[in-house]
């Protein structure tokens, strides 16, 4: 009888060991993770002199600080300009996306700097995720989702702020869409 109280009571100190010592190795991949991060960060982008850069808005984990030179996106790429484009914005939210409100359609995470497109601009020019859409000239966006398909010559801009979402909506504009992946 005592064997067996024993052996039980070595089994849970055994198990009560492993736990810490996974806690701990959790937490040491996290605090590895936060400082490779926050290098990341410090890094300044390299870029080429050109006669315009655009900013892209990328989660600073996946790509810190890029810049892109627009000259060298519009000569390696098929450049299609549109007009009477509605552009508004949206953010995770259940009642603006479908039931997975944190994945895109391309099953990325949601960031900023992301851009929603209607079905039927997607199908007609054969666009694929990567592809950039600019906007005001200044504004580069990166295709990664995909709107519903009641919407028709529409844009939609991903943004975490709620408010500044609700203030963008407008109709009739020119943009560019820069298909770098065919």
């Amino acid at each position: 009888m005592g064997n067996s109280y024993e052996l039980e009571q070595f089994q849970k100190s055994l198990f009560r060991f492993i736990l810490i010592i996974m806690a701990i190795l959790f937490i040491f991949a996290i605090i590895t993770s936060i400082k490779i991060n926050y290098k990341k960060d410090k890094t300044e982008p390299q870029t080429t002199k050109c006669s315009k850069e655009v900013i892209i808005k990328y989660p600073h984990y996946i790509y810190p600080n890029i810049k892109y030179d627009l000259q060298v996106i519009e000569d390696s790429s098929e450049v299609i300009e549109l007009n009477g484009i509605t552009i508004t914005s949206y953010n995770n939210e259940e009642n603006q996306t479908d039931d997975t409100p944190h994945i895109m359609a391309s099953n990325r995470m949601v960031y900023e700097g992301a851009i929603a497109i209607s079905r039927d601009i997607k199908d007609r020019y054969k666009l694929k995720w990567g592809d950039f859409v600019l906007i005001n000239s200044d504004r580069l966006y990166v295709i990664e989702d995909l709107m519903n398909e009641r919407y028709k010559n529409q844009v939609d801009i991903f943004d975490f702020n709620k408010e500044w979402s609700k203030t963008i909506n407008f109709k009739n504009q020119k943009i560019k869409i820069y298909k770098v992946n065919k």
